[in-house]
């Protein structure tokens, strides 16, 4: 017995040291280290934020430290590391150890242009990410995949060489029905490739991109009985007494008796007589008096659930448990104290009677609890994160004798993962995979899926999530499952309406209320922001976005942010730029991370970009100077550099004549001429493509026109011309400059060769295009070229009706045009109802034309020419009493109602 005691007292202190002294902290391996993906290569730099900075230059990647120790070790790192070379080039480094106060750093060249940066900071690690990206569409497409996505399969393709199950085999189409994507439907299943891919939908980065982890799953603990219903007499019933041996006996059974017949009050009584007549004894059947009052406590509560004698009920039975030596009362004291424990996710108390229940199966060597015991203290610690405590218990040898290597492995797994060391799970799993039995526990399916998605392995973890969702399809994650085998799919590229297909499932099955809205989140991004051609079904389950006037439920963070930019995004998609903006300017973004403070003000720098645009097509160059003022800090800064964006700005300064400005604008551009261009997010397609050099050209081009220094303008053609010769722009400029000299054969022949171009046409200014169309068509006029003009004239009209109401400019042009047209024909002099037409036409369209007075007079004289004399002569004395009309006008006027007069007398 002493020996027990003692064996009691030394467990009893292992725990406490256990707890007091359990270590949180863990080590880094190494400061630098490297990951290649199938999308990426990802560097992790763990060194403090403050320590280092990430600058991405036009010449590579920088790492910049003023700290001499910690360069080293950074140096050595990389030093070991093999760059891919698809990514990096090169590796440079730049020692200044010898200098105090100067900037070590080490340059990674990249391999191409095509590669992109994207890097930030995870605090909870401690660590830089930065990962290179290879831009889809400046890369060269692998042979292997455009093979495999020639031809869409009738199946999903198989993983590991090991057929999908359940899940992904339910959304798999018919073989007879190939799925093809988006609008190339008409077209033949074999012509699908990654050009079709690309062409009908954006890559994942512009759908709901934002990927935060799951939660590991924690081992369940089996309740064995409902603790609102029962008591522990279910562990441990209440025997009856044999009553015939003793008067004792026969008033113990009488307690006995009305304990059974629910009478609490006569019980109590009962027992207090029992304690008065027997004071001798009373002492040794106190366990069971308390044992059936906290019973009756409990059955009594079970409709009332009065929380206070529920208390009271539990702390007697825990008063018992410590006194009474009978170990099968004492353990099923315990065992419903765990079980109740569990069940009011009450951790601390539950441990504390986990370990007193452990203790007591390992001295009276019972297995099979004590394998119980210690599952429940491995729950126990996980439900209070006490980790190091927890991976120190799995690693006792008395530990590892009694429980099931599984549940082991489980607890292992999930506190490995606990911690964010998803790569040892991955390992630990791999080694250990062909010694596991099946059915696998959940918990290491599910962990060592949700491990491979962290690690970027995606194929593996929908082969894992699959498994998990055929066997425990019951489970409370099975919706966490369901959604991650959906973005696995959609960043993996997958078939479209496969992917889309697994997104309904994981909707139409959600019992979580979080994974539901974040799976419609996800789907409305797929196909109503990712889709480039929307119809009417697209748009329409946007209103998966909208929450019901009853729901009253807080999302989590992580939740709102994606809501918010997929919402965000639906807005740019649509065109709608000044909702946009609006809705950007409303969300909380400076709360956020670096990763996802950046994706909502790249997003922004395009919603500005698409603004400046429309408004840059109205020649609204007031209103573009402004919203470039008040957001080119906010967002269009914190991007990189858009050529053809400061072009915009740069052209419409000088449209105002705002010289000064322009010329701080343009020493701001040169400064980041070399900068890499941006590249993503690309909402709005630059329908013209523009370097910066180029970029910078032009604007001296159009500032020398508009301060009408031609000399200067043909300086600058002569080096456009030698830096890109065969942009079709050049055309236009020299047309422009050729009719401003009044070389108008020149002008003529240049601008028609930059109109006859079938591609982009690189003017979309409103007041540029009107200049130049009326600049072609008057140079036609002054070479006599009527024919010719009478065609180019009607084209013009026609292609710029729409224009007509809204635009200044093109109302000018117009007018100018139409007037031209009246003139040539009235010189002809044989179109008679066609020239009757235009003139009508023109007084109907330009009421308040300059030319009004000359087409009137025109007009006049076709009525003479075609014997209506009575119509002309009152035209032509409203001419002579308007005060508007020019003296010219008046006395042409003058003189043709003379010779009506003169006839009329001849007659």
């Amino acid at each position: 017995m002493k020996q027990i005691k003692g064996m009691n007292n030394f467990l009893t202190i292992y725990f406490l040291a256990l707890f007091i002294f359990a270590d949180w902290s863990f080590a880094l391996d190494t400061i630098a280290t490297i990951e290649n993906h199938s999308t990426h290569l990802r560097l992790n730099l763990h060194v403090p934020r403050d320590q280092v900075e990430i600058e991405n230059l036009a010449d590579g990647i920088y790492i910049k430290t003023l700290n001499v120790e910690l360069y080293e070790n950074i140096k050595k790192t990389i030093g070991q590391i093999t760059f891919d070379n698809k990514y990096v080039s090169n590796v440079v480094y730049n020692d200044t150890k010898d200098r105090k106060d100067s900037v070590s750093s080490i340059k990674f060249q990249l391999a191409n242009k095509a590669i992109e940066l994207f890097s930030f900071y995870q605090d909870k690690e401690a660590k830089y990410i930065l990962d290179f990206w290879k831009n889809i569409e400046e890369a060269d497409l692998k042979p292997a995949l455009t093979k495999k996505i020639e031809t869409p399969p009738a199946n999903i393709p198989v993983i590991n060489e090991k057929p999908i199950a359940s899940e992904v085999a339910k959304i798999t189409p018919s073989p007879e029905k190939k799925p093809v994507v988006g609008k190339l439907a008409t077209e033949e299943p074999s012509k699908l490739s990654l050009f079709n891919f690309e062409k009908d939908y954006r890559d994942f980065r512009y759908g709901a991109p934002f990927i935060w982890d799951y939660s590991p799953l924690l081992p369940t603990l089996p309740e064995n009985i409902n603790v609102e219903l029962k008591t522990a007499e279910y562990f441990y019933p209440i025997k009856d007494r044999d009553f015939e041996k003793s008067p004792l006996e026969t008033h113990l059974q009488l307690n006995i008796n009305l304990y059974r017949q629910r009478k609490w009050g006569l019980m109590n009584k009962s027992i207090e007589l029992f304690n008065k007549k027997y004071p001798a004894v009373a002492n040794q059947y106190v366990d069971l008096h308390e044992y059936m009052k906290a019973n009756a406590l409990l059955m009594s509560n079970i409709q009332s659930k009065d929380p206070s004698l529920e208390k009271m009920a539990i702390n007697m039975y825990k008063t018992v448990s410590e006194r009474t030596d009978i170990y099968p009362f004492k353990k099923a004291l315990y065992q419903f104290l765990i079980s109740y424990h569990t069940h009011k996710d009450e951790a601390v108390m539950g441990l504390q009677v986990a370990k007193k229940y452990y203790v007591l199966t390992l001295e009276n060597f019972d297995r099979e609890d004590s394998i119980v015991a210690a599952e429940s203290i491995l729950y126990f610690l996980s439900k209070l994160n006490q980790i190091d405590t927890l991976k120190s218990f799995i690693e006792e040898k008395t530990t590892l004798k009694i429980l099931p290597a599984q549940i082991m492995l489980a607890y292992k797994l999930y506190t490995t993962l606990k911690l964010g060391d998803y790569k040892e799970v991955i390992k630990v799993y791999e080694k250990e995979q062909k010694s596991l039995v099946k059915p696998v526990h959940p918990v290491i399916i599910y962990n060592v899926a949700e491990s491979y998605f962290r690690n970027a392995d995606y194929d593996k973890a929908i082969s894992m999530y699959d498994d998990f969702l055929s066997i425990y399809s019951h489970y409370h994650v099975s919706g966490h499952a369901r959604l991650r085998i959906a973005v696995c799919y959609e960043m993996l590229e997958k078939n479209i309406n496969e992917t889309a297909e697994l997104y309904k499932n994981a909707i139409n099955r959600a019992s979580d209320i979080e994974i539901l809205y974040e799976a419609k989140i996800r789907y409305v991004a797929l196909r109503s922001v990712r889709k480039k051609i929307l119809d009417a079904d697209d748009k329409e389950v946007r209103v998966f976005l909208e929450k019901s006037e009853n729901d009253r439920y807080e999302y989590s963070h992580n939740l709102n942010k994606l809501l918010w930019l997929v919402r965000l995004r639906t807005f740019i998609v649509d065109g709608k730029f000044q909702e946009a903006l609006s809705y950007l300017n409303a969300i909380p973004i400076t709360s956020m991370s670096l990763g996802e403070l950046r994706m909502f003000e790249g997003d922004g720098a395009e919603i500005v970009y698409g603004i400046l645009f429309e408004l840059y097509r109205e020649s609204e160059y007031s209103k573009i100077v402004k919203v470039w003022e008040i957001y080119k800090d906010k967002y269009i800064s914190k991007v990189a550099m858009d050529p053809f964006l400061n072009f915009i700005v740069g052209s419409s300064y000088i449209r105002l004549g705002l010289f000064k400005g322009f010329d701080r604008l343009y020493m701001s551009f040169e400064k980041i001429k070399n900068s890499p261009e941006k590249t993503f997010p690309i909402w709005n397609d630059r329908i013209h493509t523009i370097d910066s050099k180029l970029m910078l050209l032009e604007l001296k081009v159009i500032s020398n026109f508009e301060l009408q220094n031609y000399t200067e303008v043909k300086k600058y053609l002569v080096e456009y011309e030698r830096v890109a010769p065969e942009t079709v722009k050049l055309n236009y400029y020299k047309g422009m400059m050729y009719f401003k000299l009044k070389d108008y054969k020149l002008a003529a022949k240049n601008l028609e060769e930059y109109l006859s171009n079938k591609g982009e046409s690189n003017v979309y200014d409103a007041s540029e295009v009107a200049q130049m169309l009326r600049a072609y068509a008057d140079s036609l006029y002054e070479l006599n070229m009527l024919e010719k003009f009478q065609k180019v004239a009607q084209a013009i009209l026609t292609d710029t009706n729409h224009y007509a109401s809204r635009n200044m400019f093109m109302l000018e042009l117009r007018e100018r045009i139409s007037y031209l047209m009246v003139e040539m024909l009235n010189a002809d002099g044989k179109k008679v109802d066609e020239l009757k037409d235009s003139i009508e036409q023109f007084k109907k369209n330009f009421k308040e034309s300059v030319y009004l007075s000359r087409i009137n007079y025109l007009h006049a004289m076709s009525l003479i020419k075609t014997n209506k004399e009575s119509e002309a002569k009152k035209l032509l004395e409203e001419l002579i009493k308007d005060e508007k009309v020019s003296d010219y006008i008046k006395e042409l006027a003058k003189s043709e109602l003379s010779l009506i007069k003169i006839k009329s007398r001849t007659l």
